[in-house]
């Protein structure tokens, strides 16, 4: 139940980290007919005030990548924590030569697997960098635990991941197409009047 509780928290966060990035303010050119109407002086400015948390579409969202990162990364840490949390770990022996095989294989297929969602979404420059970096992590730890504690290669239940992945794609692919139905969530406006 804990566990549960925890996911939500851990998404409501990912969620305000989303809005928060993806806060825009745009003037808006209000005609000289309408200040006039209501006693305002004519270079009186209109600011809109925007949120646009799960938009990917840059057209739209000038920081899309960054989103798009938040998301996805958030959400793989979810998943993570989850799948963590709920698994019931259990021992398991492998020899040399899987290991070795593991240690270089896992690695590639993390980096093509990363590689292939910045190319996918766009991403380039810093938010290229950060899924590196992130990568990097993900395979350290990993090698660290299949060659060291073995916590994390213990834990390690097919049937139960595969649950999980699906749990995964689904979230991720809600959050994508409530950027379909809902690219842009107006919050307020501002007259700012000189």
């Amino acid at each position: 139940m804990i566990i549960q509780i925890l996911s939500i928290v851990i998404f409501l966060f990912i969620f305000f980290l989303a809005c928060v990035n993806s806060y825009t303010e745009k003037n808006i050119v209000t005609p000289l007919s309408s200040l006039m109407e209501n006693n305002l002086p004519p270079d009186t400015k209109t600011i809109l005030k925007q949120i646009q948390p799960f938009s990917f579409d840059y057209t739209i969202n000038k920081s899309a990548d960054i989103i798009i990162a938040i998301w996805f990364f958030g959400l793989l840490g979810l998943f993570i924590f989850r799948y963590f949390g709920l698994l019931q770990p259990k021992e398991k022996n492998i020899n040399k030569t899987q290991k070795i095989i593991l240690s270089i294989a896992i690695p590639i297929i993390l980096i093509v697997f990363s590689i292939m969602i910045a190319n996918n979404f766009y991403i380039t420059g810093s938010g290229f960098l950060f899924i590196l970096l992130v990568t990097l992590i993900l395979i350290t730890i990993y090698e660290f635990d299949l060659f060291g504690n073995r916590k994390i290669f213990n834990s390690f239940d097919l049937k139960f991941l595969l649950k999980n992945i699906i749990f995964f794609f689904i979230v991720f692919f809600g959050i994508f197409f409530l950027g379909l139905l809902f690219p842009v969530i107006n919050i307020g406006k501002e007259l700012i009047i000189p």
